[in-house]
C-alpha cells in the first residue's frame, strides 16, 4: 500500500477514535450506571458464587454477570468513580469488534481495502458513537464483541482445521453467553456466516458441514439454556422487557436499521449505492461470479441482521442501544457491495479507486454525533449536581437535598424531568456516598408542596433551564415556598 493511502485510513481511523476518547474525557455516569454502583460498593460480603451462581434471589432479572456486575466491580476497584476509565474500557471493546469485522471480511474474500472500509464503518456507527459513554450498555459492546470472536475462530476452524481455534470459539461464546443472553443465537450466525465463507461450496453442503462442526456450541448452549432458565431462580421481568408479537416487530425493526444507517437518507444512499454498483458490473459484463459472490453474501448480512435485530424489535418500544448489535452485519453488507464495485474500478485504477473507497469512509462518519456530544456531554448536569451537593456547609448524613424548579428562572417539568432520568431518581447520592444517609428528592414549585416536601434541616437547589443547579437563595424560597419554609433551610 502507498504510503499516502495508509496515513489516509489511518486518518479516517483517527478521526472517530480521537473525538470518542475526547468525549469519554468529558462525561460521567448516568441512569443505570448508578444503580450498579452502588451494588457493587455494598458492605455486606460480595461473594463471586451470588454473582455467577445466583440460585436464590438475583440482584436484577437478568444473568449477565460477565458484561454487567463484573464490569462495574473491576471498573469501580480500578478507576473509582472516574467514568473516564470505564468508558476507555468500552471503547478499547468496541474498536476491537473492529479489528474482527475485519477479518472476518477478509475471510469472506472482501479485498484488503474494503475489509477496512467495512471495519470502519462498523465502529463509527451512530447508536455505538451515542449509547457507548453508558457503562450500563457495557454488555451489548461486549457482546458483539464476542460474537464476532466466536464467529470468526469458527471460519478459521472450518477452513483449516483448526482445535485451537475451535477451542477459542467456543470459549468466546460462552463468554458472550454471560454477558448477554441474546447470544444463545450465535450457533446459527456460525451456521449462516459460513454460506459466505466458503463461497465455492454449494449453500446446502456448506450449511450441513457448518451444522455439524457447530454442534460443540451448539451444546454449550444447551447447557446454558437449562441452567438459566430452569435453575436460576425465576424473575419476573418487567412489560418493557417482556417480547411479544404484533404490528410492533415491524416498526422498531425499521426504527433501529434506520439509525445503523444514520437515518432513512443513510439506508437510501446505501441501498442505491449497491443497486448503482450492481447495473454497472452488469453493463461491464462483469457481474459473473463476483456478483453471484455479492448476492450470496448479502444474503448472509441480511439474515444475520434479522437474527440480531429480531429479540429486541419484539420488545415493546425500541432504543438505541438495541441497534448496536446491528452494526456488524450492516457494515459488512455496504461492504460487501463497496468491494464488488473497489474491484471493478481497482483493475484499471487501484490507486484511485481506493483513494475513493477511503474517503467515502471519511464521508460517511457521523460528525454531527459526534460534535453535538462534544458540545453538550449529557451527563454534565449530574456531575455539576453532585458537586454542589458536596460543597454545601454542613453536611450530615441524613441531609434531604430537594431540587426545585417550575417557577419563573428554573427549568420546567420537562427540562426537570431530563436531570431526573439521568439521576435515577436520586440514586447518585448513594452511589457517591454509600456510607451515608443522604437522599436527593424533586420538586416542582408549580404543585402543591406535599408534606414530605417540607422537613427541617432540608437544603435547597436551583435548578435552571440549562440544567446547572445552584443553592436556592433566601428571595426564592420566600417567594416561591409556603411561609416557615425559609426556616427549614
Amino acid at each position: 500500500m502507498p504510503v499516502l493511502l495508509r496515513w489516509i485510513w489511518i486518518l479516517a481511523a483517527l478521526l472517530v477514535v480521537i473525538p470518542c476518547a475526547w468525549i469519554a474525557s468529558l462525561e460521567w455516569f448516568s441512569r443505570d450506571d448508578f444503580a450498579f454502583l452502588v451494588h457493587v460498593q455494598r458492605t455486606d460480603p460480595w461473594l463471586w458464587s451470588d454473582v455467577f451462581l445466583p440460585l436464590e434471589q438475583r440482584f436484577w432479572p437478568f444473568y449477565r454477570p460477565l458484561g454487567m456486575e463484573t464490569y462495574f466491580w473491576a471498573g469501580f476497584r480500578v478507576f473509582g468513580l472516574h467514568a473516564a476509565g470505564f468508558f476507555a474500557v468500552s471503547l478499547a471493546v468496541h474498536f476491537g469488534s473492529g479489528v474482527l469485522v475485519h477479518r472476518i471480511a477478509r475471510q469472506w474474500g472482501f479485498a484488503a481495502p474494503s475489509a477496512l472500509a467495512a471495519a470502519l464503518l462498523s465502529v463509527s456507527r451512530p447508536p455505538t458513537l451515542s449509547e457507548i459513554y453508558y457503562g450500563s450498555v457495557f454488555h451489548y459492546v461486549a457482546s458483539r464483541f464476542f460474537a464476532l470472536a466466536a464467529l470468526a475462530l469458527f471460519q478459521r476452524d472450518l477452513r483449516g482445521g483448526s482445535p485451537l481455534a475451535r477451542a477459542g470459539s467456543c470459549a468466546a461464546l460462552l463468554l458472550a453467553l454471560l454477558c448477554n443472553e441474546v447470544n444463545a443465537t450465535i450457533p446459527l450466525l456460525l451456521v449462516l456466516g459460513t454460506v459466505a465463507a466458503l463461497p465455492r461450496e454449494p449453500v446446502v453442503p456448506a450449511t450441513l458441514r457448518a451444522a455439524r462442526r457447530a454442534l460443540p456450541q451448539l451444546v454449550l448452549v444447551g447447557a446454558y439454556l437449562v441452567f438459566r432458565f430452569v435453575l436460576l431462580a425465576p424473575s419476573e421481568l418487567r412489560e418493557i422487557h417482556t417480547p411479544t408479537f404484533g404490528i410492533h416487530v415491524a416498526r422498531n425493526a425499521w426504527v433501529e436499521i434506520n439509525a445503523v444507517f444514520g437515518g432513512p437518507g443513510g439506508l437510501a444512499v446505501a441501498g442505491l449505492g449497491a443497486l448503482a454498483i450492481g447495473l454497472w458490473l452488469h453493463r461491464a459484463g462483469r457481474f459473473g461470479s463476483d456478483g453471484m459472490r455479492a448476492l450470496r453474501t448479502t444474503g448472509v448480512c441480511i439474515g444475520w441482521l434479522a437474527l440480531a435485530g429480531a429479540p429486541f424489535a419484539m420488545l415493546p418500544f425500541p432504543q438505541l442501544r438495541y441497534a448496536m448489535l446491528l452494526e456488524p452485519p450492516a457494515s459488512l453488507l455496504v461492504g460487501v457491495w463497496l468491494d464488488a464495485g473497489f474491484r471493478r474500478a481497482a483493475s484499471r485504477r487501484p490507486r484511485a479507486a481506493e483513494l475513493g473507497l477511503a474517503a467515502l469512509v471519511i464521508a460517511a462518519i457521523p460528525y454531527g454525533t459526534l460534535a453535538s456530544r462534544l458540545a453538550q456531554p449529557v451527563a454534565w448536569p449530574l456531575l455539576r449536581l453532585l458537586e454542589v451537593v458536596e460543597a454545601l456547609p454542613d453536611l450530615r448524613d441524613d441531609t434531604r437535598v430537594t431540587v426545585l424548579y417550575g417557577a419563573p428562572g428554573l427549568a420546567d417539568a420537562k427540562r426537570a424531568q431530563e436531570l431526573r432520568y439521568l439521576a435515577y431518581n436520586g440514586a447518585v447520592l448513594p452511589a457517591a456516598h454509600p456510607e451515608s444517609q443522604m437522599s436527593l428528592r424533586f420538586h416542582d414549585l408549580a404543585q402543591r408542596p406535599p408534606r414530605a416536601a417540607i422537613r427541617p434541616g432540608t437544603r435547597y437547589l436551583a435548578l435552571r433551564d440549562d440544567l446547572g443547579v445552584a443553592p436556592a437563595d433566601a428571595a426564592l424560597l420566600r417567594r416561591e415556598l409556603p411561609r416557615g419554609m425559609e426556616d427549614s433551610r
